[in-house]
């Protein structure tokens, strides 16, 4: 009896061996990526599934093949990350980029904002030791970019001018002199012009922000009734509605009405998969927005709802889109816009591609004082003519 028993304990010890050697292998491997400092964030989240993986296997459904495929297809991802990981990167220029203070804060429905009241906040950017720009920063109790110095206070406008848009037309890396709203002032010195732009925005945040705040803003004492509204499009705009996992998502009803839901957790899932593998970001794979006709209509949809909130205060008055000279591509989505937008289609400057870097700062691509004034002088022309 005893005899037997010694017999059955090698036994079994070869059929745990058998059994639980691809699950060791495969941990013993994830374990030597992540001790060895080469882990990105996806790797750590590859490694957590398969730690997953082999504890549902063994304490649930001990045997499925569909187990195995999935820890196959773990472990092959975590090594081809951790390959191409390896794999020599074109040298990138050194940059350094810091706020003297916190600038931007979260916000629960669009996803971040700037902060009110805030007093020469310096935005600097350093690459390979030369600055290339380093101005200073100040808002409105608002949350709106203001002049830093002191105004002329003997001006008495009857217009107003609303700049709604992104980075272009908040002033990223700019002087505020240098700005399309401080621009459009100097054009037309009857005007009290709006900086509604903010950094990283795309047209459902400024919708988003125009929705809560703008009521706020059209009320001051000093906003004379008649004037316009301007949204600064360009086609990263398109991608940076499809693509947006910070912001709450817009739902359109059919009599025109939208509501704020949140995103589906697989769509922010895949966004995150993009921007955190280096197999992607190798082989340049990005997410681009679909170019069919119901992306185009929600995209339309978006720019309508905004001029319907300008509208709502100011009825009488018009709401401009004007096309950023040299980065405007894609216009499929203009014919579903409200019939009541009117459209300033910007001509990039014959010399942009030529001289790109007198037009935009050099490793950031904004534009510089010399494009924004361009663009500016065709919105005045426009605006006056109409």
């Amino acid at each position: 009896m005893q005899a037997n028993n010694k017999s059955r304990f090698p036994n079994l010890l070869l059929k745990v061996k058998a059994q639980y050697s691809w699950d060791l292998m495969y941990l013993v491997l994830a374990v030597i990526l992540l001790t060895r400092g080469v882990a990105s964030d996806l790797i750590y989240f590859l490694f957590v599934g398969l730690i997953c993986v082999f504890l549902f296997q063994r304490f649930i459904l001990s045997n499925h093949y569909a187990f195995f495929l999935i820890k196959v297809f773990l472990i092959v991802s975590i090594a081809f990350e951790f390959i191409i990981g390896k794999i020599p990167q074109e040298k990138k220029d050194a940059h350094e980029e810091s706020f003297s203070e916190n600038f931007f804060i979260s916000n629960a429905i669009y996803g971040h904002e700037m902060e009110a009241n805030k007093k020469n906040v310096v935005h600097r950017f350093i690459v390979n030791g030369d600055t290339i720009y380093d101005v200073l920063y100040c808002t409105d109790n608002n949350a709106c970019r203001v002049s830093c110095s002191e105004m002329n206070q003997n001006r008495i406008p009857n217009r107003h001018a609303f700049f709604v848009g992104c980075s272009f037309t908040f002033g990223h890396g700019a002087d505020f002199e240098a700005t399309i709203p401080a621009l459009y002032e100097k054009y037309s010195s009857n005007t009290i012009a709006v900086n509604l732009g903010c950094n990283g925005y795309g047209p459902h945040q400024n919708l988003m922000d125009l929705h809560q705040n703008f009521e706020n803003i059209a009320s001051k004492n000093n906003i004379p009734s008649k004037g316009f509204m301007l949204y600064s499009f360009m086609d990263d705009h398109l991608n940076d509605v499809y693509v947006d996992i910070e912001s709450s998502e817009i739902k359109f009803n059919q009599n025109g009405g939208w509501i704020l839901t949140k995103k589906r957790n697989w769509r922010k899932f895949v966004i995150w998969l993009n921007n955190n593998s280096r197999a992607m970001q190798y082989f340049k794979v990005r997410f681009a927005h679909p170019e069919n006709d119901k992306f185009h209509k929600y995209f339309a949809d978006i720019i309508s709802a905004m001029a319907k909130e300008y509208h709502r205060h100011y009825p009488e008055n018009t709401f401009y889109v004007g096309y950023y000279p040299g980065e405007v591509r894609d216009t499929a989505w203009i014919k579903y816009c409200n019939q009541n937008i009117k459209f300033i289609k910007t001509r990039p400057p014959y010399d942009l591609n030529e001289n790109y870097y007198d037009y935009h700062l050099q490793y950031d691509l904004h534009p510089t004082l010399k494009l924004n004034d361009y663009y500016v002088s065709y919105i005045f022309k426009n605006v006056q003519n109409n």
